[in-house]
């Protein structure tokens, strides 16, 4: 197995980045709003992170709802960024365990309601705003007196391919990318699966993982196993997940690949521009195995720093491979993926090595 493909072990300094141009006036710290303290980690115990909350404006005025956490309000840290479709909420323990880690090591956290999400106002259009939404984020946070200019992004899936799609628009700011499990084509792998309509995934994605939607989703209620004999599909929502569910039908508004899929697609020339480097975990049994890895191949041929993109393939599930093989919520090693056994040498400390990276 070629050092190309797939590297173990990787130390990369966080490169430095000039100052870009700054971005619209309109971006402005609202040191009105009241501090909270979050509850101390289960995970990293010697920290209790001070977080903000604020309303992020993007250039066509809609607004983030953003959260960043900082150990000190009077130093100036580099900052670890993640926009999320899947709630920003404090009440949810992974967020609470990354805030604290990152502190701990002397970065700012800052997790934003993807538009359409959340508390964040604007529409949710699949993979349609991420990179200007991004790049508006990171521009704003180099801003702000708290951040010493420079901006990693962190998240997996969903959160991992919106980083594509912000280092695809070169903020000036924006020093790496960490994005693991992630699609990368939309007619092969998600929700057409090499053009035929992955139904269960569209229907479970839609109605569990976003039900913080707006308009919101409910979890499915009906036999997943009498979906396969209900026509037409359209309809389909209103019979598993008991209303209509928009996303859903603009998915089979689009069976082949037209301009909608066309305009959140790469290119080479994609690549090409993004001259940061990159870090991506994923695993054997993880559904976006095929996408993450061809992200991987993609920046390596076509960008220029071709030696500065590292993949991390390990025996992880979808859920596990960003964290190295472990819980995302307990941070406790994941023995098995369904009935295989994982190795113990096949768990590795994926913070530790973001860290480092």
């Amino acid at each position: 197995m070629s050092k190309a493909t797939f590297v173990i072990l990787l130390y990369v300094a966080l490169l430095n980045v000039a100052f870009g141009v700054a971005i619209q006036a309109a971006f402005k710290d609202d040191q009105s709003l009241k501090t909270n303290i979050i509850s101390k980690s289960t995970s990293h115990k010697t920290v209790e992170p001070d977080f903000l909350t604020v309303r992020v404006p993007m250039r066509d005025c809609v607004e983030l709802a953003v959260d960043y956490f900082l150990a000190s309000p009077s130093g100036r840290y580099p900052t670890i960024v993640e926009i999320t479709p899947y709630g920003r909420g404090i009440d949810r323990p992974n967020f609470r365990n990354e805030a604290s880690y990152w502190i701990k090591n002397g970065y700012a956290f800052v997790i934003a309601d993807a538009r359409g999400t959340g508390d964040s106002d604007g529409e949710f259009v699949f993979f349609s705003n991420e990179g200007e939404d991004g790049y508006d984020l990171i521009e704003w946070i180099a801003l702000q007196p708290w951040s010493n200019g420079r901006a990693g992004m962190r998240g997996a899936s969903y959160s991992g391919e919106n980083q594509w799609y912000t280092a695809r628009e070169r903020p000036p700011h924006l020093s790496c990318i960490t994005p693991s499990a992630t699609p990368a084509r939309p007619m092969h792998e998600v929700p057409y699966d090499n053009g035929a309509f992955a139904l269960s995934w569209s229907l479970n994605w839609i109605g569990s993982n976003l039900n913080i939607m707006k308009p919101r989703a409910v979890e499915p209620h009906s036999n997943p196993m009498t979906w396969l004999n209900h026509r037409p599909l359209r309809t389909l929502d209103v019979y598993a997940i008991g209303r209509e569910l928009p996303l859903y039908r603009t998915f089979l508004d689009h069976p082949t690949y037209d301009d909608f899929w066309r305009k959140i697609g790469f290119i080479p020339n994609d690549f090409s521009k993004i001259n940061i480097p990159t870090l991506a975990f994923t695993g054997w049994f993880d559904s976006t195995l095929t996408g993450t890895m061809e992200h991987y191949q993609n920046i390596r041929q076509f960008s220029s720093l071709k030696d500065d993109h590292f993949l991390i393939v390990g025996p992880y599930s979808h859920s596990t491979a960003p964290d190295g093989g472990y819980n995302f919520l307990t941070n406790e090693p994941v023995p098995n993926v369904g009935d295989i056994p994982v190795p113990e040498n096949g768990l590795l400390p994926a913070r530790n090595m973001t860290l480092q990276f």
